[in-house]
């Protein structure tokens, strides 16, 4: 943030790291139920309780079934006292009558949830079936024997790390800074202790896959320490173009500008930038000068193309006009990577109101900074 404040009053631009741990969703009712198949009849007992509807089956297996209800309970209960207003026309005094509030009944809901499984001869689950209510099941559900949360944690977690590959090197230090390191195959390895790590491995300085090792098996790990890639990309550019006016007195400029731009980066980044320079215009066949500061908030429609506004202040000096500037930049750009393309509208309010309409064009360098 202090990084931001600095930029920001030197005319540069950066923008926020979100980069938040990414929480696995803890095992819902059906992966638990996934996790009870060719499991035993008596383990079922024992974990799930016996309290159950049992009925055997001609083949010699079974069908057991569990439930669970619950009452939500609503008293009656009177509602807000308010006022009727009456007016007698004769006198014309208005009276205001007290009631007190209407009754509402009470009312009672009951949510009601189960769970069957089959059981084959061989006394092992080979289906299930749920009906009712989900809170109800996640109240009924008991986890099977030895519940393996350290596979289900990393099968998530490798899952959603795809978002990692094609990330550069840059990237993985910004997000895990002081606990990366380079092994001798050039792959690069993010160690939270001895036995939990992800290693990245590496190809032409790019994530091509990644591992998740935790040799401890606790269930949290990987939930209280990976983190989605993340970062801000900083760009300096330079560039320029033409612009004219659309309003009289008509005048063209040529312009030069260095600007300093900025963007959030990572899969759970907002698609936002911010954008400031000085444009420097010189007049065509005017005896006219222009210095401006811009300044713009940027948001990605669509993968390169972009569209910003924000605020354009400077000055304008020559014969036949001169004076303060105000006004509001729109840009519609075309973001590829070292070339920046833009159509800009300048809404101009002084030294004189007009519309401005121009083409700038831009080499650009970027880098991800901490």
């Amino acid at each position: 943030m202090k990084k931001f404040i600095i930029l920001l009053i030197s005319c540069f631009t950066l923008n926020s790291v979100f980069a938040l741990p990414w929480n696995a969703p803890d095992p819902s009712v059906y992966d638990i139920l996934n996790a009870w198949l060719n499991q035993s009849f008596d383990d079922l007992m024992k974990y799930m309780g016996p309290e159950a509807v049992i009925q055997d089956l001609n083949d010699g297996g079974k069908v057991v079934q569990y439930y669970k209800s619950s009452k939500k309970v609503t008293e009656g209960h009177y509602g807000p006292d308010y006022y009727t207003e009456n007016k007698d026309y004769k006198t014309g005094i208005t009276y205001h009558e007290y009631h007190k509030g209407d009754w509402i009944p009470g009312s009672e809901e009951t949510y009601e949830g189960s769970i069957r499984f089959t059981i084959n001869k061989a006394q092992k689950i080979t289906m299930w079936k749920i009906d009712g209510n989900y809170s109800e099941l996640e109240k009924l559900i008991e986890y099977p024997p030895n519940f393996d949360f350290y596979a289900y944690y990393q099968e998530k977690y490798t899952n959603h790390a795809q978002c990692w590959l094609g990330v550069d090197a840059t990237t993985i230090d910004i997000t895990y800074p002081k606990i990366s390191s380079t092994d001798n195959s050039g792959n690069i390895v993010v160690s939270f202790s001895n036995d939990l790590y992800i290693k990245f491995i590496m190809k032409d300085n790019q994530v091509e896959s990644l591992q998740l090792v935790n040799k401890t098996s606790t269930s949290n790990a990987f939930k209280d320490n990976y983190r989605d890639p993340d970062g801000f990309e900083v760009s300096f550019a330079v560039g320029g173009g033409f612009s004219v006016w659309t309003t009289p007195p008509n005048p063209k400029f040529l312009c030069l500008y260095a600007e300093s731009s900025a963007k959030m980066t990572g899969p759970e980044s907002l698609p936002l930038g911010v954008l400031a320079g000085f444009y420097l215009d010189r007049g065509l066949g005017d005896n006219l000068f222009r210095i401006n500061f811009n300044t713009a908030i940027a948001y990605t429609v669509y993968k390169k193309f972009y569209v910003a506004g924000g605020l354009r202040i400077g000055g304008t000096f020559g014969e036949d006009l001169s004076g303060f500037n105000l006004g509001m930049p729109i840009y519609l750009g075309l973001d590829l990577d070292i070339i920046d393309l833009r159509y800009n509208i300048y809404l101009n309010a002084f030294p004189v109101k007009s519309i401005e309409l121009g083409l700038t064009a831009s080499f650009t360098f970027k880098d991800l900074i901490k």
